[in-house]
Parts: structure tokens; C-alpha cells; sequence
């Protein structure tokens, strides 16, 4: 399980949350500026920044997840280098 509770100033789109899924690691994070907008609809490990009581409770409930495949499809379906030369393709219209 990767614990990622950020608030940093300046976070974005952190790349270690794509490596985990990547790996297919169930992973909690905060809703901190967007920073789990690219995790599956409904991920229910997104927590609010600063937020020790709900980070403890996301830590106890994540052991029981069965995530773990799904965030893999999410990886495989979003953010592999096929994935994005196809949505790329699609944008500028030469893909059939």
C-alpha cells in the first residue's frame, strides 16, 4: 500500500501515484488540488488533506481492498504510452 497524504504547495499529478497503479498497488492519497483525479471514479481512498483521523481509517479499511486489479486496468486503459499515442491519434483525427 502506498500512503501519500500531500499537501505540498506546489503538487500537481505526483508520478508516484501512476507507478503504483502501474504495480497495481492500492494506494491512499488527499483530494489535495486534483491530485487523485487521474485514480479510478468512486476510489474510495482519497482522503481530506490533513486530515490524521481519516488517513488512520483509509489505512485500516485499504487491508480489505480489492482494488488492486482494478487500478492496474485503470494504468493499462489511461496512461501507457499505446494509450496516449491513441488518444492522440484520435485528436487529430488519423486514427481509424
Amino acid at each position: 500500500c502506498l500512503v501519500f497524504p500531500t499537501f505540498y504547495e506546489n503538487e500537481a499529478q505526483p508520478l508516484v501515484l501512476l507507478e503504483a497503479m502501474s504495480a497495481g498497488l492500492p494506494m491512499i492519497t488527499t483530494s489535495w488540488r486534483g491530485v487523485g483525479e487521474g485514480l479510478p471514479e468512486a476510489y474510495p481512498y482519497i482522503i481530506e488533506p490533513k486530515s490524521s483521523l481519516s488517513l488512520a481509517g483509509a489505512m485500516v479499511r485499504i487491508h480489505q481492498s480489492d482494488w488492486h486489479s482494478k487500478l492496474r486496468l485503470r494504468y493499462a486503459d489511461g496512461f501507457t504510452i499505446a494509450a496516449h499515442v491513441s488518444r492522440v491519434a484520435d485528436a487529430i483525427g488519423t486514427n481509424s
